[in-house]
């Protein structure tokens, strides 16, 4: 996670950021560390600075991806001008810490975009991601585990939703939450094939970002002002944790997008 000490709405690169919809910067301050605080008691958290100049590096999902097993990193490759010199503090991060660090040709805007089900990566593209990211993502899964990584592309038609992690969430045993409408018909079949019990969002609260979820254990933070989602996951047996997190819906982004997954 990255504490949001330089984070303000400075330009506009999705249909959610609007330079005069000003962050109050205290607030942003108190919803990220009631955010931090509650998920660094279910799980270890680790932090990067902000630099002054990157606002949206809080958003610290579309860095890159990490693989479990051994220590490599997928840079992320940024589709926006505004977003591309993060590159450089994000590698230097990770290869302060061991690890081996690699990069596509093509945008890709990390785990914002791929996110893994059971032995399956599934890739969002459309907006951020181009889909010729899907092979250097699976080339580097195979390094971590020959024989059982696979990856679907998921094509995302809706610009609200311009990450994959906007509109679908892997959860535990298969299930997901998502977005049907983010998708079209064939990837949303396609997340349904490899998926077990599903939540589907209506789309009030698919604006509110209710997909953009994090899990821990069978804890479920997602924000606040999602009452349908909550109570499908409390009947599936997660315990949800509703996270007020204005400020940051005012760039597009939440829970998920503020963290980045080991």
């Amino acid at each position: 996670m990255c504490k949001p000490e330089h984070y303000g709405i400075e330009y506009e690169i999705n249909p959610w950021m609007h330079k005069e919809n000003v962050v109050d910067p205290k607030l942003a301050l108190q919803q990220w560390q009631t955010f931090y605080d509650e998920l660094k008691s279910v799980a270890e958290v680790e932090l990067i600075q902000q630099k002054p100049g990157l606002p949206d590096m809080v958003f610290t999902a579309n860095a890159g991806l990490t693989f479990k097993s051994f220590k490599v990193f997928a840079l992320s490759k940024f589709a926006h001008d505004e977003r591309m010199p993060e590159e450089e503090h994000f590698k230097q991060w990770f290869a302060d810490r061991g690890y081996k660090v690699f990069q596509p040709k093509t945008m890709f805007e990390g785990a914002g975009d791929a996110l893994r089900i059971g032995n399956q990566m599934m890739i969002g593209h459309g907006f951020r991601s181009q889909e010729e990211s899907g092979p250097f993502i699976h080339r580097l899964g195979l390094m971590n585990e020959p024989e059982t990584f696979g990856y679907s592309m998921i094509q995302l038609v809706d610009p609200r939703f311009y990450h994959l992690d906007t509109c679908y969430c892997p959860l535990k045993n298969h299930d997901f939450i998502f977005y049907p409408d983010a998708f079209t018909p064939e990837s949303a079949d396609q997340l349904r094939e490899h998926g077990g019990t599903e939540i589907a969002v209506i789309e009030e609260e698919a604006e509110r970002f209710a997909c953009n979820a994090v899990l821990a254990g069978d804890h479920v933070f997602l924000p606040s002002g999602c009452p349908n989602t909550v109570e499908k996951l409390t009947e599936l047996g997660y315990t949800p944790h509703e996270m007020e997190m204005s400020e940051f819906l005012k760039s597009g982004g939440a829970c998920k997008c503020l963290t980045l997954r080991f």
